[in-house]
């Protein structure tokens, strides 16, 4: 059932994206979008790219900010929760 819901949700992204890019691109992205703690509440983020672009585009996030705290991150987290 995991792994429906995770080609389910990337196949959205890719219709989201007008199928720019391929599932390979998507999961390599986006795997690579994570945060890295540099100082109590405060998270430094170090890779952007194209795809990273358009997919926050299309989703509503903002992947090109470098720095984020830990409050920000929350708020972002909860509204994808609603």
């Amino acid at each position: 059932l995991i792994c429906f819901v995770a080609l389910l949700l990337l196949r959205c992204l890719q219709l989201r994206t007008n199928q720019r890019f391929s599932a390979g691109q998507l999961v390599e992205s986006l795997s690579r979008a994570s945060g890295s703690l540099i100082e109590e509440n405060l998270y430094v983020f170090d890779y952007y790219n194209d795809v990273l672009e358009k997919v926050g585009k299309a989703v509503g996030l903002d992947f090109a900010m470098k720095y984020r705290h830990a409050k920000d991150i929350r708020q972002l987290v909860a509204q994808v929760k609603k």
